[in-house]
């Protein structure tokens, strides 16, 4: 299966489930920031899954965008 054999209601049920993850993601990144744990390896893994949640979520959206998703995703 290509990326782009996905429908536009597949890419909406994806994007719908991915967004409240990728915004707890973003807010639990703050908070550890603000806490001053910034540096420690567990706030790492947080940054390191939140990009990569941002990044999926991005491909999706382009998907979901006529036309753009071969160029987001390839």
């Amino acid at each position: 299966m290509k990326p782009t054999d996905l429908t536009r209601e597949q890419t909406d049920k994806l994007l719908d489930d991915l967004t409240p993850m990728l915004s707890y993601l973003t807010r639990l990144s703050a908070r550890m920031n603000k806490r001053g744990m910034g540096t420690e390896p567990l706030a790492a893994s947080v940054c390191k899954a939140q990009h990569a949640m941002q990044e999926l979520r991005m491909a999706l959206h382009y998907l979901h965008c006529d036309g753009l998703g071969e160029r987001a995703i390839g």
